[in-house]
């Protein structure tokens, strides 16, 4: 038997037609093969030629008044806007067919126009879904379909779900489990049991989400559906990528893929290859995220789903752009924005304007970062996104922080907050409450980044991200610390130490003991500031050079301190020359400026003043070099001091009234030190 081939079918669909227009004039039937040529022209990817007929067909159906075509028609009608995702235009034909059945009294075919309006609007409105999707279920029931009642409770479900009314979905995918199950519907009993797993592992009960999605799975293998095997297999990977088991969460990603491409689905294979790419991404494995994406684009473009392959492009982009590799990041998203203009898919394109900005913000280009930003924040309250939207005015806020404008940035994230919290969206809240909070860290008040702070600590153990959360309460803790509130301090940092502990995080466990190590300094209880800090240095000395400088300087500084203040000159010394090394590789000459500075009173105290000198020289130098005047005022009159200690009155007298001049300049305190100094000089000359 020869191979059907679409195309022929096609040409013999028009030779039909030319027939029925010619030879029999049968406009009933020239009616039909319009629509049955436009679904061909479909299956060929000619959307054009697809409307055409399915606009000629409904013609001849209202002209010869065929109301039963007509129904049909704009019922095929509806079903291409959506495909376009041109709901408006798919809800006028779900009305028009719902008023032709009503005109027809044919209560079997108002309830599906009922159906197909609900469906409709499940992507303009999921309340308005919910009312005609309600309306038509009273009709099945009445007419005592049931096999039309289980089919209203999955798409009412699937609303309810939309909502992130969970409970409500659940309810309704139960009601369908026991319609079908009763007249032993295993397709259908595999579907409803798909539907409960999606709810629960949305819901976050996995263990539930689990135990559904296996049962599911058994029938799909039992009734041979590589369909809804394909499927559940996704939804069984995702539940374990929320549970953290990755390795699970891939193996079944991967039998997915398998069954798409054994059963030669490239739609399922896509998605198959996204939910690998996508895995791989989220696990900062950009080379094998890339990988898996590429050869999605591949399938995107031989199915001609110009929405998926957008995606797909943009993923790319996201990849290339955490790879820091901007110029291909830009690439990338250029063609998916190119793609998305084309194929006048509003949401997607200010998804990819937003990723351009987030470019161009890492570029350091915010003015073309905001010019974006603001484009993907005028295509979301174009198209009636919340979601979308929030994350427009997210991306500005952030953008506004870094150029240090920090009233509008609290604008834009103040605004972004109060749709998250509208519509219930708890990852955007989060990220509002942590800009917000951000923000009144960088302007010092304390008060307010504690406020926010605390919400965005409850977001994170709401999460269960261990390293964010020990993150958080390190930034509490620092607040606290500079509101003298040193108790609080404390709790914070013990909880990050026994999150870091208990999690195995040696990085956060050294951020856990300095932190109490800089508050107990803070305290002037060196004994503890030591004890912590020497727990500290050994930790981080044992982890990757790279993640520990900061740390590992900072521990140095503080050691040195402390034995400074405990008047055990020789300790501090050692400890303060070990940082210093690390900052001067680091090239980090104002940090270098301050050690030499301490390495130098050590040494007065201990007597040691040709060391001390050369100290000194060393850090006025670096602050002259990087115009520090109020530091370099400092340093001279330590100088002073110094040459006074070494009976050299008139270079002592000389350098103190350098820092005075300095000091006078700059109107700071430093001014009555170097008077003081100056009368204690000038009296001991004239003695």
């Amino acid at each position: 038997m020869a191979s059907f081939d679409i195309k022929n079918f096609a040409e013999v669909l028009d030779f039909h037609l030319v027939f029925e227009q010619t030879v029999w004039n049968a406009r009933s039937s020239e009616a039909e093969a319009l629509r049955v040529l436009g679904m061909a022209y479909s299956d060929l990817g000619n959307s054009a030629k697809e409307l055409e007929c399915f606009q000629q067909s409904l013609a001849i159906c209202r002209e010869i008044q065929d109301r039963q075509g007509e129904r049909h028609t704009l019922h095929t009608l509806g079903i291409f806007y959506n495909t376009l995702q041109d709901y408006d235009k798919s809800i006028e034909c779900r009305q028009l067919q719902l008023k032709v059945a009503q005109e027809l009294q044919d209560r079997e075919e108002e309830t599906d126009a009922l159906k197909s309006l609900g469906e409709a609007y499940f992507h303009r409105d999921a309340h308005k879904a919910i009312d005609y999707l309600q309306q038509s279920l009273v009709i099945a029931k009445e007419i005592q379909n049931c096999e039309k009642e289980a089919e209203i409770l999955d798409s009412l479900g699937h609303a309810h779900w939309y909502l992130k009314d969970y409970a409500k979905a659940i309810d309704c995918y139960q009601q369908q489990l026991a319609i079908v199950h009763e007249f032993q519907d295993r397709h259908q009993e595999g579907n409803a049991l798909s539907n409960l797993g999606g709810a629960y592992m949305s819901q976050g009960d996995y263990t539930k989400a689990i135990k559904y999605y296996q049962q599911s799975l058994l029938i799909a293998r039992e009734i041979e559906n590589p369909f809804l095997e394909g499927m559940v297999l996704k939804g069984l990977g995702d539940t374990y990528r929320f549970l953290n088991d990755y390795t699970q969460a891939i193996e079944y990603y991967q039998q997915e893929l398998v069954i798409a491409r054994r059963v030669q689905d490239p739609q399922a294979e896509s998605i198959a290859l996204g939910a690998l790419g996508g895995i791989y991404f989220f696990l900062n494995n950009y080379g094998r995220a890339i990988e898996y994406f590429q050869k999605r684009l591949v399938v995107d473009q031989e199915i001609q789903n110009h929405s998926w392959e957008v995606s797909t492009l943009n993923y790319l982009g996201n990849c290339y752009y955490h790879l820091e590799n901007y110029d291909t990041a830009i690439d990338y998203y250029a063609q998916a924005l190119a793609f998305a203009q084309q194929i006048h898919h509003r949401e997607l394109e200010g998804d990819v304007l937003g990723n351009l900005g987030d470019v161009f913000h890492a570029l350091s280009d915010n003015t073309k970062a905001i010019e974006h930003y603001q484009q993907q924040l005028a295509i979301a309250q174009e198209t009636q996104k919340p979601y979308d939207e929030a994350r427009a005015l997210g991306n500005l806020g952030k953008v506004y922080h870094s150029l240090g404008e920090h009233i509008k940035a609290i604008e834009y994230y103040q605004q972004e907050l109060a749709i998250a919290q509208e519509i219930q969206e708890r990852i955007l809240e989060a990220q509002a409450v942590q800009g917000l909070r951000n923000i009144y860290n960088s302007l010092g008040d304390y008060s307010k980044t504690i406020e926010y702070g605390e919400q965005y600590l409850a977001f994170e153990k709401e999460i269960g991200n261990p390293r964010t959360e020990a993150m958080s309460l390190g930034i509490l803790g620092f607040s606290y610390c500079k509101l003298k509130n040193y108790s609080k301090a404390i709790e914070c940092y013990q909880q990050q130490l026994s999150i870091a502990q208990e999690n195995r995080d040696s990085y956060m466990e050294g951020e856990g003991l300095g932190n109490l190590g800089t508050t107990y300094l803070t305290m002037g209880d060196y004994a503890r500031t030591i004890e912590y800090e020497e727990q500290c240095l050994a930790l981080i000395r044992k982890i990757q050079e790279s993640k520990r400088e900061k740390r590992e300087s900072l521990t140095l500084l503080n050691l040195g301190n402390a034995y400074y203040f405990l008047e055990n000159y020789d300790k501090s010394i050692e400890y303060f020359k070990q940082s210093l090394i690390i900052f001067r590789e680091a090239h980090q000459d104002e940090q270098e400026s301050y050690v030499s500075e301490s390495l130098a009173i050590n040494l007065m105290n201990l007597e040691r003043y040709s060391e001390a000198l050369e100290y000194l020289q060393k850090s006025l130098k670096i602050f002259q070099r990087i115009g520090a005047r109020s530091d370099e005022a400092r340093v001279i009159k330590r100088l002073a001091e110094l040459y006074q200690k070494l009976g050299e009155q008139e270079l002592a007298i000389e350098y103190c009234e350098q820092a005075l001049t300095i000091a006078t300049e700059l109107d700071i305190p430093l001014v009555k030190e170097c008077h003081e100094l100056k009368l204690r000089l000038t009296g001991a000359k004239q003695m």
